[in-house]
């Protein structure tokens, strides 16, 4: 698969000296799709169509629903919602006739001859609900972006020395993300080149792991009264770094009122 370069974000990225380069740039991308689809996407058949098949996640309709285009939103969920229902109404037609059909028969047919058909009915709709609802135009968008993000990466570490230095003095990846760049690694890189990356990705990756271990129990020892003579040397920050860290997930704390 060819993959298109984006090589002033990855670069803008690094400048900013995070735990993990492609959380920003997948932050950034979030950011930039969310405005896309309240904008005037709205009103592209195009868009449309596509959005009235898949829908949102969860995650995505909050932040939609927080966009400020709730006429947008509203336009987009009562078509998709219209596409939803006829799909339903066609998907649960199979399950209500085998209902009907069960309820008519005698209690020991039913208790006994029809439970394996309807159940297997009635789990078969529950997996097609379940899989419209993991679909997500915004996640798929995103996922696509950062695999060309990563290509992107993964390339200007090959071809450029000023980049290698650049990601030899970052803090690495947080552990999702460096499973998505060392999958890419595997698919594009040669085999030599491959092994040159494993060598310089991995003890990268272990040196921050460490680095922040340290910070996180540095933290944990500010609680003790004992410990104020002790220096917080950039662990005040490190809890909410960690646990980016370990999850590719953003844990800005918010301000009590």
């Amino acid at each position: 698969m060819k993959y298109q370069l984006e090589t002033i974000p990855v670069w803008d990225a690094y400048g900013e000296k995070s735990e993990c380069p492609l959380c920003l740039l997948r932050s950034r991308a979030e950011r930039h799709y969310v405005e896309f689809f309240l904008g005037n996407s709205v009103m592209v058949p195009e868009i449309r169509v596509e959005v009235n098949r898949k829908g949102f996640c969860s995650r995505h309709f909050r932040l939609l629903f927080e966009g400020g285009n709730k006429l947008g939103l509203a336009l987009m969920v009562h078509t998709h919602m219209t596409e939803l229902l006829g799909r339903l109404e066609k998907d649960q037609a199979p399950l209500l006739r085998e209902a009907q059909r069960l309820t008519a028969k005698n209690p020991v047919v039913r208790r006994l001859g029809g439970k394996p058909a309807v159940s297997g009915k009635l789990t078969g709709l529950s997996r097609l609900i379940s899989g419209r609802q993991e679909e997500c135009m915004i996640c798929e968008r995103i996922e696509k972006t950062l695999d060309r993000y990563a290509f992107t990466i993964l390339h200007l570490w090959r071809k450029d020395p000023e980049f290698r230095d650049a990601f030899r003095e970052s803090r690495g990846f947080c552990l999702t993300h460096l499973v998505l760049t060392n999958r890419m690694a595997a698919e594009v890189l040669p085999p030599g080149v491959l092994a040159e990356w494993i060598r310089s990705v991995l003890p990268l990756q272990e040196r921050n792991l460490r680095r922040l271990h340290e910070e996180v129990h540095r933290f944990t020892q500010k609680f003790d009264y004992r410990s104020d003579e002790i220096p917080w040397e950039g662990a005040r920050d490190s809890l909410p770094r960690a646990l980016q860290k370990l999850t590719g997930e953003s844990y800005e704390e918010k301000e009590k009122e």
